[in-house]
C-alpha cells in the first residue's frame, strides 16, 4: 500500500513537527536546526533526537550551510553527544562545506540514513554561495555522482536516496524530475 516512508522540515526545532509526523506513519524526519549558538543547537538538538526517537521515529540531522552543522568537525561534534541522532546527507551542502563524503562514510557511515543528491554549479567559497542560484538539480553542477554512488555502493549505505529538485528555473516541476531521474537512472 502507499505510505509516506520519511519527511523533513525547514521549521524550527523549537516547534517540531513530531505530531504531523507521527499521523503520517514516516519512519524518519530530516531536520535543519538553525539556531546559531552551537552549544545551544546541540542541546536541542540532542533532546529533540531522543524524544522523536521514543516515538520509533529516525531523526537525522541535514548538513546545510550556514548553520552549526556544515563539516564533518560540527556533526562529529553532536554524534558524539547523541547516540540517537543519525544524518541526512546533503551532496551539494557537503561539496559548498568541503565537507569529503568519504570521511562522513568512513566514520559514520553506519549513521547515515538518507542522501539527498543536489548538485553544485561550481566551486567558491562557501561565504560566496547563494542557494537559489548554485545549488542546481543533479547533473547540472559539478558534483560527480558516479563517485557519490559508487561510495555510497562501497561504504553499504542501505538508506533513503532522495532525488532533491528545488532549480527549476522556469522549468515545470515534472519535467526537472523526469531529467534527475534518467540522470540518476544513467549513472547506477
Amino acid at each position: 500500500g502507499l505510505g509516506l516512508e520519511n519527511a523533513g522540515s525547514y521549521s524550527t526545532i523549537k516547534n517540531p513537527p513530531l505530531e504531523w509526523i507521527k499521523r503520517s506513519g514516516s519512519k524518519l524526519l530530516w531536520i535543519v536546526n538553525r539556531e546559531r549558538d552551537c552549544a545551544k543547537a546541540d542541546e536541542m538538538l540532542i533532546e529533540f533526537a531522543r524524544n522523536i526517537s521514543r516515538e520509533g521515529v529516525i531523526p537525522a540531522l541535514h548538513n546545510h550551510l550556514r548553520t552549526c552543522y556544515e563539516d564533518l568537525e560540527d556533526l562529529s561534534r553532536v554524534l558524539a553527544k547523541s547516540q540517537d541522532l543519525r544524518i541526512c546527507l546533503d551532496t551539494a551542502h557537503a561539496r559548498a562545506a568541503r565537507l569529503d563524503i568519504e570521511s562522513l562514510l568512513r566514520i559514520y557511515g553506519d549513521r547515515v540514513a538518507m542522501v539527498h543528491l543536489k548538485d553544485l554549479k561550481a566551486d567558491m567559497s562557501k561565504s560566496k554561495v547563494r542557494f537559489k542560484r548554485d545549488f542546481v538539480n543533479i547533473g547540472e553542477g559539478i558534483i560527480d555522482f558516479r563517485e557519490v554512488i559508487k561510495l555510497l555502493k562501497s561504504y553499504r549505505f542501505s538508506g533513503y536516496v532522495v532525488l532533491e529538485i528545488e532549480a527549476l528555473r522556469g522549468e515545470r516541476p515534472e519535467s526537472a524530475v523526469a531529467k534527475g531521474i534518467e540522470r540518476v537512472k544513467s549513472i547506477l
